[in-house]
């Protein structure tokens, strides 16, 4: 209900050009709602997780579902998340991104692939590819 209900995330996705003739889609909000999309950002699993690593407490910055359409979908471009927040004005590398999958994600249908020591590099710089930041393609290899 959360997804497809009148009003639901759905409503508020929107396309991102991947600079490859194709779009993306995702819905973004920044306030845990009460539905069951906030609750997963609530639980002890979650937020108990992120607080301890981080060392202390956190707050939530955003939720993002991410929509890739089989076959058809746009790419989401190699890139680190914080080069998104160190544009939103978050100085600092003291976030934590957690991912959770609604759907099987293999080489097949292009799921989610983290390049091992990267969040040892800093910030590498990004360039823009359609409406999304690419990393350096020089600096990821």
């Amino acid at each position: 209900a959360a997804i497809s209900s009148d009003g639901g995330i759905l409503s508020h996705a929107y396309g991102r050009d991947d600079g490859m003739g194709r779009k993306t889609r995702m819905a973004l909000w920044n306030h845990p709602g009460n539905d069951v999309t906030g609750m997963i950002a609530r639980v002890p699993r979650v937020a108990g997780t992120m607080a301890a690593l981080l060392g202390g407490d956190v707050y939530h910055y955003h939720t993002k579902l991410m929509m890739k359409d089989a076959r058809t979908g746009g790419a989401h471009l190699w890139h680190q998340d914080f080069g998104y927040w160190a544009n939103n004005g978050c100085v600092y590398p003291d976030m934590g991104t957690c991912f959770i999958t609604l759907d099987k994600m293999d080489k097949e249908n292009a799921g989610l692939q983290v390049l091992r020591g990267s969040h040892r590099l800093g910030l590498l710089p990004h360039r823009q590819g359609g409406a999304q930041a690419e990393a350096d393609p020089q600096r990821r290899a």
